[in-house]
């Protein structure tokens, strides 16, 4: 009967020192994997769509199909935020002259399909907690739509084009929270709170 329960005790022990192993183990994995996929600065292909935040907007953007591959630069601020810029594949950047900058045919500045307006995140920086991957507004939001010349662009019947293609984000424009972002995945949602409320989506899948 005691040689039973021996080896019972030590099955038991066996049995609890293998299982904290493999948790301790699968932990340690996924430290390693996040340290490893940890958004930092670089250069993103990503998806930018616009999104409506009424029913008006909605509408538009499902006309204009504002939506399409674009980059993004991601830099990092003296105060440990990231900035976050469109540019081109080489990280080049567009400057914020309205005569030139905003053209569709050189603008590094997002803009798609029937946009009538190219899109230039002129001062927008994001706080990212690698712990959760969490990404939340950083210092400053600062969005400038312009119009882009687009001669497929244009605005539809329901909607002001002046108050579509010149505006610039107000005291409301933020960044939606998201958790468990990465290097590999991540969404960044900017409200824009322009005179027309839209946002844009940026994502990485």
């Amino acid at each position: 009967m005691r040689l039973f329960q021996y080896i019972k005790v030590n099955i038991i022990i066996v049995l609890m020192f293998t299982c904290f192993s493999a948790t301790g183990q699968a932990l340690s994995d996924t430290l390693s994997n996040n340290k490893k996929n940890i958004l930092k600065e670089g250069i993103y292909v990503v998806d930018v769509a616009m999104t409506g935040s009424n029913f008006l907007t909605r509408r538009a953007v499902k006309t204009l199909k504002s939506k399409s591959k674009h980059y993004i630069k991601l830099t990092t601020t003296d105060n440990g935020t990231l900035r976050v810029q469109f540019c081109n594949e080489k990280g080049e950047v567009s400057g914020n002259n309205e005569t030139t900058d905003y053209h569709y045919k050189t603008t590094n500045h997002f803009w798609a399909n029937k946009m009538p307006m190219a899109l230039n995140l002129y001062d927008v920086d994001i706080r990212y907690n690698p712990q959760n991957g969490c990404i939340c507004k950083g210092t400053s939001v600062k969005v400038y739509g312009r119009d882009n010349k687009n001669p497929k662009g244009f605005v539809p019947f329901f909607l002001n084009r002046k108050k579509v293609v010149t505006q610039s984000s107000g005291s409301k424009s933020d960044i939606i929270k998201t958790c468990g972002n990465s290097a590999d995945s991540f969404t960044i949602e900017i409200v824009l709170d322009f005179k027309k409320p839209f946002h844009c989506v940026i994502s990485k899948k």
